[in-house]
């Protein structure tokens, strides 16, 4: 019994056994099986994802530890940044291999890896049973696998030839390859531990069942392994929310750095979410607003009128909305465009819907702005053409006042002294004086003539400039005036003070135009201490000259008082003022270190003070000509193509005693020259002439004969001025209308330094 027992024991352990080792031999061959078509499927998919990479050119990602720039891939569009500041690098099919194979070892051990016989790079440098198998792939091998152990772990390993494509030659072709050739190889390491470790399992297996305990082991086998299929799967679920949480908050944080009020909301236009510019804009907080129906929260009290905007939300129709301030519908208080962008699926079908709101006070603030400037920049361009034509008036009107003033000095010579003509003669010369000033005023004004700073007191200025005013200023003005004669010396150029003066009269004059008044200048001492500096537009103390206009006319109001010396600003009808008068003398004035100031109340008048510091001079006059005639007897060739002013030139010179010959030709007149070069002491010639200009027949003559003098005359030109002219070998400049004192004083100056 104990035998048969015993037998039967044996017979069924012997069972036991030669069933568990066919299993593990069927089990082993179907683990072979099924890591091999593992690895395959695994290594399929990586060198489709290569190839779809190869195919595209690489991919974008964001620059991380893990992704850094590749410096092996020499392209120009390697690294980008987006409009969000966000840095992207180019990653290639290699690289990218690497990052899958991070993944899969990370999350389940797997690992790939490409490699080659001449790696480029050092992580592609092949393992030692890689390089037995690539060269058993150059003998046209197609795979190669095995089982091994690695480490502490059971792995199987499973190799592929990589040959080169059409797509790999973007980056293989610099090192020689075309498509066919093999570049290498690409692995995939399983960890298969619990494969080939069957056997040793299965005698564990037999030696519990033996011991009666087999059924429980295989349960609580099969029980851990679906255990850590739960951890596995738990895990990847927690990675997949951590993710989803990132992108939430990335999303979140990208909305909410706008100025725009952006929101979502489903088709039936509930609020999904919103940025905090919209949560501010509608006094509202996400856990009160999200899931409510947006008409509660824009419009709480209801719509005033159809919302256009909502219109469009339940027409699910794109749409852009300019919503101004005083819209009853209008959330903001602001001027506001709404658009609306209708989400669809790939059916075409509504989804949901993105709004965005822009508030325009900003961008309506630039558009005002840039007309304002284009409107400057049209009267400043009207101004600069009326400069250019008031020079070439005045180059005619010089060469006019020229004659007149030329005639009228002969005139008055012919004439005996004290009778009715000669003191007619002497008003027509007076006016002539005062028609020059008014020309160089004028090209002040242009900006075709220098400012030069003179020391000088300003009482004969000022006195003779109200004579000039009490012609122009009509009878129903009474001018008053009050100059002290201690007044100290100014730097200043004299016809820039005319042009203060004359400014601030001419708009005194307009303020009483109607009901006529008193305009009252006067010129005074002043000192500003140190507590006047406030009240006088921040002086520097010291002594001053202070010139006082005021007016009893209409005054100006409060509410453009500080305007009034801004460029382009004026209260005038148009065509009676540009607005540039007191902008220009509050330049003029702050380039002295003075000041000017105003006073006015509406209905009383106004008051101007312009104050000009006083230099350390005890006293200075302006320069003037001496008027008494100088004689002289040397031949003299005068230029000019104006006959009127040739005619009267050579009249006053041969009166002076010189032998005149005149020519109205410069292409003529230098004929002349180079014929008999010697026959002349001295050339006065015009500078804007026809044919050929007295600079270039200054030159010319010049070249001919350098010793002789020349003095160059014109009315107005901005094309030379005195310096260029004497670096020309130009003795002397003169600004027409030249009197018979100054012609006579100019034509002794450079004979006699001949």
């Amino acid at each position: 019994m104990k035998k048969l027992t015993c037998l039967a024991i044996l017979l069924w352990l012997t069972t036991v056994v030669i069933a568990f080792s066919w299993h593990f031999t069927a089990e082993k061959k179907s683990y072979d099986r099924l890591a091999y078509e593992v690895a395959n499927a695994v290594l399929d998919h990586v060198i489709m994802s290569r190839e779809w990479n190869a195919d595209h050119g690489g991919v974008y990602v964001p620059v991380t530890e893990k992704t850094k720039p590749n410096p092996y891939l020499k392209d120009s569009l390697r690294d980008l940044e987006t409009k969000q500041g966000i840095s992207l690098t180019k990653i290639d099919p290699t690289v990218y291999v690497y990052q899958i194979s991070d993944r899969h070892v990370e999350y389940c051990g797997i690992h790939y890896h490409i490699t080659s016989l001449q790696p480029i790079r050092a992580e592609n440098k092949p393992r030692a049973w890689e390089r037995e198998w690539l060269l058993e792939f150059e003998k046209g091998v197609l795979e190669q696998s095995m089982f091994a152990r690695q480490g502490s772990t059971d792995v199987f390993r499973y190799m592929v030839p990589l040959v080169a494509k059409e797509s790999c030659l973007k980056c293989h072709a610099q090192y020689g390859k075309k498509e066919g050739d093999l570049l290498g190889g690409i692995s995939v390491t399983l960890p298969c531990s619990a494969m080939v470790g069957s056997n040793s399992l299965l005698w564990r297996y037999v030696l519990v069942a033996v011991l009666g305990v087999f059924f429980i082991l295989t349960s609580g086998f099969f029980l851990e392994k679906n255990r850590r299929k739960l951890l596995a799967t738990n895990k990847s679920l927690e990675e997949e929310i951590k993710a989803r949480q990132a992108a939430e908050s990335e999303w979140t944080a990208a909305m909410d750095v706008s100025d725009d009020a952006l929101y979502l909301i489903d088709v039936n236009r509930h609020l999904v979410r919103a940025n905090q510019t919209f949560y501010k804009m509608m006094q509202s907080t996400p856990e009160t607003a999200i899931g409510q129906h947006i008409s509660e929260i824009v419009h709480p009290q209801g719509e005033a009128v159809p919302c256009p905007v909502c219109q469009a939300q339940e027409e699910k129709r794109d749409a852009v909305i300019i919503m101004e301030v005083d819209h009853p519908d209008n959330p903001a208080g602001c001027p506001l465009e709404i658009k609306v962008k209708i989400i669809r699926d790939d059916k075409n079908r509504p989804v949901s819907i993105f709004m965005s709101i822009h508030d325009l006070t900003s961008s309506r603030e630039e558009i005002e702005e840039k007309q304002k400037l284009e409107k400057q920049l049209r009267q400043a361009q009207k101004m600069e053409a009326i400069g250019t034509m008031a020079g070439g008036i005045a180059h005619d009107f010089n060469n006019l006042l020229s004659v007149i003033l030329g005639y009228s000095e002969l005139a008055k010579e012919d004439a005996p002294e004290g009778t009715i003509f000669s003191k007619d003669m002497d008003k027509v010369l007076e006016a002539g004086e005062r028609a020059k000033d008014l020309v160089k005023q004028i090209l002040s004004f242009s900006r075709q003539t220098e400012i030069t700073r003179v020391p000088m007191q300003l009482q004969s200025l000022i006195k003779e400039a109200l004579k000039m005013l009490r012609a122009s200023i009509p009878t129903t003005i009474e001018i008053q005036d009050d100059i002290d004669s201690e007044c100290g010396v100014v730097s200043v150029d004299p016809t820039q003070v005319s042009q203060i003066l004359m400014n601030l009269c001419a708009n005194a004059n307009h303020a009483m135009e109607e009901s006529g008044g008193i305009l009252r200048i006067q010129l005074k001492c002043a000192f500003v201490g140190e507590d006047d500096t406030k009240q006088k537009a921040h002086l520097n103390p010291g002594e001053y000259v202070e010139l006082v206009v005021s007016d009893t006319g209409s005054g100006i109001g409060q509410d453009v008082i500080e305007k009034v010396f801004d460029p382009f600003f004026t209260t005038k009808e148009i065509g009676k003022g540009t607005g540039m008068g007191l902008a220009i003398i509050h330049g003029i004035i702050g380039d002295y270190g003075g000041a000017i100031t105003v006073e006015s109340e509406v209905g009383e008048g106004s008051t101007f003070y312009v104050y000009f510091p006083v230099i350390d001079q005890d006293e200075a006059v302006l320069e003037k000509v001496d008027e008494k005639r100088v004689m002289g007897t040397e031949r003299v060739f005068f230029v000019d193509d104006e006959q009127l002013l040739l005619d009267m030139g050579k009249e006053i010179l041969e009166r002076l005693g010189y032998t005149v010959t005149t020519e109205q030709n410069s292409l003529e007149a230098l004929r002349i020259f180079q014929e008999n070069p010697e026959d002349f002491d001295v050339v006065i010639t015009d500078q804007t002439m026809p044919g050929m200009t007295g600079t270039d027949l200054a030159r010319r003559m010049l070249q001919i004969r350098p010793d002789i003098p020349i003095i160059l005359c014109t009315g107005y030109s901005n094309l030379i001025d005195e310096e260029s002219a004497k670096l020309l070998g130009i003795k002397e400049f003169a600004l027409k209308p030249m009197t018979r004192g100054s012609i006579s004083h100019l034509l002794r100056k450079v004979l006699d330094a001949a």
